[in-house]
């Protein structure tokens, strides 16, 4: 059986976070789980760069592409990764798996 590798930075995190404090749940679940099954990807300033190339490519495209939604590209892109994702602003982009 193969297991795939999930990878999450910081700002997704926070992402995570954020829901789970919206909706009254313990934020300490998802830290246990982001803890337990993925691996922080540390982003440097040339990944902040990167991140704004693909932001302002992706907003003359897509006008609810976010600057989080290019992180995480950019992200994927620096560990040779996927994005599994339902939200459809992803389409178009080589890293994206939409499902």
């Amino acid at each position: 059986m193969r297991f795939a590798i999930i990878y999450t930075t910081e700002i997704i995190a926070a992402e995570v976070f954020t829901k789970y404090f919206k909706d009254k749940k313990d934020v300490h679940d998802a830290m246990t789980a982001l803890q337990v099954l993925a691996t922080l990807l540390n982003l440097d300033l040339a990944d902040a760069e990167t991140s704004a190339q693909i932001y302002i490519a992706q907003r003359k495209l897509k006008e609810k592409f976010r600057l989080a939604d290019a992180h995480v590209v950019a992200a994927a892109k620096k560990g040779g990764a996927k994005i599994l994702t339902c939200d459809h602003d992803f389409a178009g982009i080589p890293e994206a798996m939409i499902k």
